[in-house]
């Protein structure tokens, strides 16, 4: 039964229920009973023996708790009783069984799983969006993205091309392994785990290059220096990376950009000077080509 008792105690009205009691109180034709393991929501009145109809109740399975209650964040209740002034979760120290959509407390956050089983969200602590991989290969956990267009309620998403100004206004890092013409989701903010980390070292900042992540800020004649997580733990297979993208844009070098796009800057370190593009050319501030 633990696996659908996630309330250990909800506030209706002025009263507070807790469980570890066997009780029975109805509210507005609502009946919610509570036991040792949790708080069950139901719209069933004819519940008169608290301890006996929670194991039936439950031996009828999850579906009849969706007919019958309309749940969200497990019992917590959406309509029925007006607003619930909050919701007690206990702290666990491993993932309950997968369902999409289930909410539970680990780790110091509160924690719902998303569409796919090997992906879950921190809430308040990661920033996820929907993606499908539109690269001509299947893409793996960590891999930065860009836009490329839009299919459906999902962003189509490419790997991005250090020297293609048009792919390096990166999205994030892909939040999972994602099969070419598959769904799935990328982080644009916050961890990713059980990524590949062990050939950099922790805190080292990462940036695109080419078509994946290096240690080393990338200089001219790759385009823009885009960087996109810091490693939180180097491992082979547990690592850990923090997503925030910060497109560095001025790039300095003696090599200039050779596809840049209008109003780029450039610090050429040859001349000592900034410079920028004007669509035909390399001017400084004064507008002197250079």
């Amino acid at each position: 039964m633990s696996d659908y008792y996630l309330l250990n105690e909800v506030r209706v009205g002025v009263n507070l229920l807790r469980a570890g009691q066997i009780v029975s109180d109805v509210y507005d034709n609502l009946v919610l009973i509570q036991d040792a393991g949790g708080i069950l929501v139901g719209k069933d009145a004819a519940i008169e023996a608290a301890a006996e109809r929670a194991t039936k109740i439950y031996a009828r399975g999850q579906e009849s708790w969706v007919a019958t209650a309309t749940m969200i964040f497990g019992y917590m209740l959406r309509s029925f009783v007006g607003p619930i002034d909050y919701a007690a979760f206990n702290a666990l120290d491993e993932a309950p069984s997968y369902a999409e959509g289930r909410t539970f407390y680990k780790d110091s956050a509160l924690n719902t799983m998303t569409e796919f089983g090997d992906v879950t969200i921190k809430n308040g602590e990661e920033l996820q969006i929907p993606v499908v991989n539109k690269d001509s290969i299947d893409l793996s956990i960590g891999t930065p993205v860009y836009s490329s267009g839009k299919i459906g309620k999902r962003l189509a998403v490419k790997r991005p091309d250090s020297v293609d100004p048009a792919t390096m206004d990166v999205l994030g890092l892909l939040a999972h392994d994602v099969a070419k013409n598959h769904n799935g989701r990328c982080t644009s903010f916050g961890l990713i785990r059980d990524v590949p980390t062990d050939t950099w070292s922790v805190n080292d900042h990462l940036y695109v290059d080419g078509m994946g992540l290096v240690n080393v800020r990338p200089v001219a004649p790759g385009h823009y220096a885009a960087r996109v997580a810091d490693v939180v733990r180097s491992h082979p297979t547990k690592g850990v990376l923090a997503v925030f993208v910060h497109i560095d844009g001025v790039i300095a070098g003696v090599i200039r950009p050779t596809v840049p796009r209008t109003g780029e800057e450039f610090f050429d370190t040859n001349l000592g000077l900034p410079l920028w593009w004007t669509g035909a050319e390399w001017t400084d501030a004064a507008g002197v080509t250079r």
